[in-house]
């Protein structure tokens, strides 16, 4: 009758009047798994064990336990007996799917969800699977079809719906990705992964009040929970609250110390608050969990520079550029170290690399024009100024500067 919790109260009884009866100990494991209590119904299922059951069933009923319970290896050769048993029980090709695609053996866990679905089309889990392991795979054209079916199959079920929105979401589909979640929402107000999903989807359209609110309903369910702190420790950042992004970023560090994000994100907010020093103390903690985070590189290069730490900040921004040699962000600040550091001709390069990726970024015209500057070729300078000017008219700076190079130049008039 879908009703557990009486089921739990009858088996518990069944066991206190039969202790060492195998099928009451079984009989409640069944109970404590349908309340998705998997220690406990692996420990009645152990009983069972030992006071003599030994048939298909509890094979079975012990390795999909294992499973919810991560320990594969273990899952596996419970399956494995199943199998010498039967052949035909998509339970079991889907326990052993599990762990091959736990193991990142995707082929074979692939092949054995499809085994699953030949056994029984309407298996759920299993289209979960498959569709879980094509968007591991960056196959969205097979992941999304999947996910819908999943969905048909399963109305109720969150997993479809938000996987569907993940697959949005890395396609840039936003507004899809929100109306996804949204729709899930309708059914359960309260699910509060869907609110972090929704809460995500937000700060990546730059809507950072309700990110926030977002964020503050799923900490009322659970306080202690870690994204929750993170989405909101974004959007705080997103609405230049520094103070406060700071306070909700330093508890996700203590939690998740292994973490890159909240280190990256206080890295960010310290860079705006012109604390640099501090800055480039949470670049490094990035660097030292992912010495090739670029983002990181570039605000630990920005902020040495400010700091007139030349050498630092040439360190940091050629280690961004191994990494990502084709951004002309990274070799413009590379060239403008350069030409901090007197390095004419390596900073020239910089900047000519950087033209090259992209000719109309404004910021690399206005650095060849500082160059000429620095080397006296005022009619170069006022040349780039302008080309400048043209891409982003709305620069004063720019326009300062090029007011300077007619004044050297003793051109008053213009």
């Amino acid at each position: 009758q879908k009703n557990p919790n009486g089921a739990l109260v009858e088996f518990n009884n069944l066991v206190k009047l039969n202790p060492e009866s195998a099928e009451a100990h079984f009989l409640l494991g069944k109970a404590y798994r349908a309340k998705q209590k998997y220690n406990a119904a692996l420990s009645e299922y152990e009983k069972a064990r030992q006071y003599g059951m030994d048939d298909y069933d509890l094979h079975l009923k012990i390795s999909e336990a294992l499973l919810y319970l991560m320990e594969f290896d273990k899952a596996v050769k419970e399956a494995e007996i199943c199998l010498s048993l039967r052949k035909d029980d998509p339970m079991v090709y889907f326990i052993l799917g599990n762990a091959k695609a736990e193991k990142k053996d995707y082929q074979d866990a692939l092949s054995l969800f499809q085994k699953v679905l030949d056994h029984d089309p309407k298996f759920q889990s299993a289209l979960v699977g498959m569709g879980t392991i094509y968007f591991m795979q960056n196959d969205m054209g097979k992941a999304l079809p999947i996910f819908e079916r999943a969905k048909a199959l399963g109305p109720d079920d969150v997993r479809p719906y938000l996987s569907i929105a993940d697959i949005y979401e890395r396609q840039g589909k936003i507004p899809e990705a929100e109306k996804e979640v949204r729709s899930v929402l309708t059914k359960y107000p309260d699910l509060v992964s869907g609110h972090l999903k929704l809460g995500e989807l937000f700060i990546k359209q730059g809507k950072f009040e309700e990110a926030l609110s977002e964020g503050e309903k799923t900490l009322k369910q659970d306080p202690e929970l870690i994204q929750s702190h993170l989405i909101m420790g974004t959007a705080y950042l997103g609405l230049t609250k520094y103070d406060q992004a700071e306070k909700e970023l330093l508890l996700v560090t203590r939690e998740n110390p292994k973490s890159v994000i909240p280190y990256f994100l206080l890295a960010q907010t310290y860079y705006h608050e012109k604390q640099m020093q501090q800055a480039i103390t949470m670049a490094k903690r990035v660097l030292e969990i992912s010495s090739d985070h670029v983002g990181a590189n570039m605000i630990a290069g920005v902020s040495s520079l400010a700091l007139n730490y030349l050498e630092d900040a040439s360190h940091y921004f050629e280690t961004a550029l191994k990494s990502d040699p084709k951004n002309p962000l990274a070799l413009n600040m590379l060239g403008t170290t350069y030409l901090e550091m007197g390095h004419l001709d390596d900073a020239i390069q910089a900047y000519q690399k950087a033209l090259v990726l992209d000719p109309d970024l404004h910021v690399t015209h206005e650095n060849i024009a500082n160059f000429y500057g620095v080397t006296g070729d005022f009619d170069k300078a006022i040349s780039e100024y302008k080309i400048a000017l043209q891409l982003d008219p709305e620069q004063l700076g720019t326009r300062i500067r090029l007011i300077l190079s007619y004044l050297m130049k003793k051109d008053y008039k213009k």
